[in-house]
């Protein structure tokens, strides 16, 4: 998980970011752009070890589309200026990156990876878990996929919650 103030410092700025491009891109474009929002802030964004290449998840979660100047969703050849959701996501992600990277205190001391710095070098999660667990009855292998070992053992652990080992007789 992201501390609080750096999770609050990284959704100001990319809700800054988000609103001055609103206020240059045409309205049919502000629904896909509240969606990019989204994206960002959820970390469907990643850029690979190369710099360059940047991968941006599926709304379905289940793809991951390349995205660099253009993108292979359905979207881009109707959205207005090709500006589908994952190309203004790439773009929200990186002039937030910059701009979090350039502020004062970027290097503070006790944070180990900057919020929005690359994560990801691949197709596949950098960080899964599998738990079965007993629903209704039936046992259920259950796969969590994630960027971040944290986030995903505090959603493991939510999970875990919600489904409590029934003592064994």
């Amino acid at each position: 998980m992201i501390p609080d103030q750096q999770h609050a410092t990284l959704c100001a700025t990319v809700t800054r970011i988000a609103l001055n491009a609103k206020a240059t891109l045409p309205q049919e474009s502000h629904s896909r752009l509240a969606r990019a929002t989204e994206m960002v802030l959820n970390g469907a964004v990643h850029i690979e070890e190369d710099g360059r290449t940047c991968l941006v998840r599926s709304s379905c979660g289940t793809h991951w589309y390349p995205v660099n100047g253009a993108c292979s969703c359905p979207d881009y050849a109707r959205a207005p200026g090709h500006y589908c959701k994952h190309r203004l996501a790439r773009a929200l992600y990186l002039r937030a990156r910059r701009a979090l990277q350039a502020a004062p205190g970027a290097g503070t001391a006790g944070v180990t990876r900057h919020p929005l710095a690359p994560v990801f070098a691949g197709s596949e999660a950098p960080a899964s878990a599998n738990v079965y667990l007993l629903i209704e009855g039936r046992q259920v292998q259950l796969t969590l996929r994630d960027t971040d070992e944290t986030h995903l053992l505090a959603r493991l652990t939510q999970v875990l919650r919600a489904y409590p080992q029934t003592p064994q007789r």
